[in-house]
């Protein structure tokens, strides 16, 4: 959460009544601008530094706006309600280990092994227009876990199946003799992350860059209205 404030109507107040409401709505209005900028900013940061976001993801923050009846106006671009306290943004911003997802959670209480494992789809996974591991596959994929030998051309490799001696994770039968790929890797579950999203240190960047000039343009406006 970024929170955006000005110390304007304070001294607004010593004007008198008029420059007072002015100062005031000039500063709600830029506050709500600025934070509309830093959450611009914080999605053109994803789409440079994320492999093909989804629409989930660009979508995680909203502004929260200011209002002229608050006694101190402030403007918040913060996780929507529905983002959970688990949301990968979180460890993408301050780095650390990646909590486990629901189909990490779901393989690793079908494998035998008891430790919990991450999975981490190759280059050779299917993907969908957003770049994620593909819906149907993961399905398969799962089945494929749960059941060995119900999805013909899926089959695991772990430390209970030793398949074949190969590395452990998810691989898919190619057409007759062409081979095998692998599709997922298990990883351990302490998997982690560098910081990479940056919104704290960008969303204040935009603050200080942007707030002064559309304070200044809007109380322009509303003075001239005012003549």
């Amino acid at each position: 959460m970024i929170r955006v404030q000005s110390n304007a109507p304070l001294v607004a107040r010593r004007l008198g009544d008029m420059a007072d409401n002015i100062v005031k709505r000039a500063t709600v209005f830029a506050l709500n601008d600025t934070a509309a900028d830093i959450l611009e900013s914080n999605r053109d940061a994803m789409r440079s530094r994320f492999d093909r976001p989804t629409r989930f993801t660009q979508n995680a923050f909203i502004v929260w706006r200011a209002n002229v009846k608050d006694a101190e106006p402030f403007a918040e671009v913060r996780e929507r309600p529905s983002v959970g306290s688990r949301h990968y943004l979180k460890v993408q911003e301050r780095g650390g280990k990646r909590p486990l997802t629901g189909m990490d959670r779901a393989i690793s209480a079908a494998l035998p092994q008891a430790s919990p494992v991450g999975v981490i789809p190759t280059r050779f996974a299917k993907t969908d227009k957003s770049g994620n591991w593909s819906r149907a596959e993961r399905r398969k994929s799962l089945a494929a876990v749960k059941q060995p030998g119900s999805i013909k051309a899926l089959f695991v490799a772990s430390e209970q199946t030793g398949a074949r001696g190969l590395p452990e994770g998810i691989y898919k039968r190619l057409q007759r003799g062409k081979g095998i790929r692998k599709i997922a890797h298990f990883e351990g579950a302490d998997i982690s992350y560098k910081p990479l999203l940056g919104f704290f240190e960008g969303g204040e960047q935009v603050w200080r860059r942007e707030l002064d000039g559309h304070f200044d343009r809007i109380f322009t406006r509303l003075s001239n209205r005012q003549r």
